[in-house]
């Protein structure tokens, strides 16, 4: 499916988002680079609770994920705030109370 989007719309450097709705008010964003795809997805929870235990897994899966141990694993990155991918979409799309969780998948190793 990716190999077809075309995201090269450049604007300050940066790669336009490709905004993908998979349900009313969720959405995930895909950033097509050269030689890397990132999916960006904002967290959005309903208990308070929930956005407590997803903040702290989150944060767990970032230390583990760019360990060395798992070197070959997409790199993964948990923030509060939207990455800079990101500037430039509807605010109302990004308000999210579990941040925003991030997977980079090089191009190199994929076979088409």
């Amino acid at each position: 499916m990716l190999m077809n989007v075309n995201s090269q719309d450049v604007a300050q450097g940066m790669y336009k988002p490709i905004k993908l709705v998979y349900h009313p008010r969720e959405q995930f964003y895909v950033i097509k680079q050269s030689q890397k795809i990132t999916a960006v997805f904002p967290m959005l929870f309903k208990e308070k609770t929930d956005v407590i235990i997803a903040t702290a897994f989150f944060q767990e899966l970032m230390d583990v994920a760019n360990s060395k141990a798992c070197a070959k694993a997409p790199h993964c990155i948990w923030s509060p705030i939207p990455p800079p991918e990101l500037r430039g979409e509807a605010i109302e799309d990004l308000s999210t109370n579990g941040g925003f969780v991030s997977f980079g998948i090089t191009l190199s190793p994929i076979k088409y």
